[in-house]
């Protein structure tokens, strides 16, 4: 099972809910749901891997994510949040595999993983594979590589999807675009989610017991940031768009009436409790008792 290091050549700024996501982050996205990936540390901040079907529970978004408000952009000598930063140093000891896929590999925070796995691989470590690098450029650690591909990695993940004869994320499970311009969906239009976390945005190990948190994404709701940069700040429900995200601003803070998005697969990823935090709790937060198994209360499906 493989970390991935995921920097691709997109456009950061492209903004366009419609636009399709690249064909490696659907590959990937294919090959999480045949358990083959243990963990993504994503370096992009365009939400393209959720979008093609990628769990939000398997990503590490280290630069900061256009779609989470307590994980605001990462800009130029910043810093990324101190957890993420630990969930990387936490990988370095589990991985055996890495794939650094576009990446330059000249000095990022998530580098470390790549590199410390291919000098493992150096030194023979039992059960230690390798670093694989894919990358058209030359990379500072080429060196390290158990594998070197000098291509795209759109062409190299599209002839290895074509070797594995297996379909593409977007084709299989693309959570993103089964909801896109879909005003029917009753998952679009619900407002309201019962999730098993805490008032503070953590999972609850026993819901049963402590019941559901009643999260309430209504325009004009209130709701506090639980991480990050503006962590216990206020922002307002302002809309909701066609693809199904939330807009929201900022009402406290030194930011007050800078726009955050929160993405949609959020809701449906804590409906079933595979994040660990949630990016935002409502103001007062509410419970309700936990009326049957599961979470199925939330009419939620993937």
């Amino acid at each position: 099972k493989s970390p991935i290091v995921e920097e691709h050549s997109t456009n950061d700024l492209l903004e366009n809910d419609n636009t399709q996501s690249p064909v490696t982050y659907q590959a990937l996205a294919t090959l999480n749901r045949f358990n083959y990936i243990a963990a993504w540390i994503e370096q992009n901040q365009n939400g393209f891997a959720q979008k093609a079907g990628m769990s939000q529970g398997k990503l590490t978004e280290i630069h900061g994510s256009r779609y989470d408000p307590s994980n605001p952009l990462v800009k130029k000598f910043g810093e990324a949040r101190p957890d993420l930063c630990r969930t990387i140093e936490d990988e370095c000891d589990k991985v055996d595999l890495c794939l650094a896929l576009g990446t330059s590999l000249y000095g990022k925070s998530s580098d470390r993983i790549a590199i410390l796995t291919g000098r493992k691989a150096e030194k023979k470590v039992k059960n230690i594979i390798g670093t694989v690098v894919i990358n058209p450029c030359r990379t500072g650690h080429d060196n390290l590589s158990c594998l070197r591909i000098y291509a795209s990695v759109d062409t190299v993940f599209r002839k290895l999807m074509e070797r594995l004869k297996l379909p593409l994320g977007s084709e299989l499970h693309c959570c993103f675009k089964r909801h896109n311009n879909s005003s029917n969906n009753a998952f679009c239009r619900k407002e309201s989610f019962r999730l098993p976390y805490a008032k503070d945005g953590t999972r609850l190990m026993n819901s049963k017991t402590q019941g559901l948190m009643l999260l309430n994404l209504s325009v004009g709701s209130e709701l506090r940031v639980t991480d990050g940069a503006h962590k216990g700040e206020i922002v307002k429900v302002v809309s909701r768009e066609k693809a199904g995200h939330w807009q929201l601003q900022l009402t406290t803070g030194p930011h007050v009436g800078e726009i955050k998005y929160l993405g949609l697969w959020w809701v449906q990823e804590a409906s079933y409790g595979r994040v660990q935090k949630l990016p935002l709790v409502n103001k007062d937060p509410e419970f309700q008792p936990h009326l049957s198994p599961g979470c199925g209360n939330n009419n939620l499906s993937l």
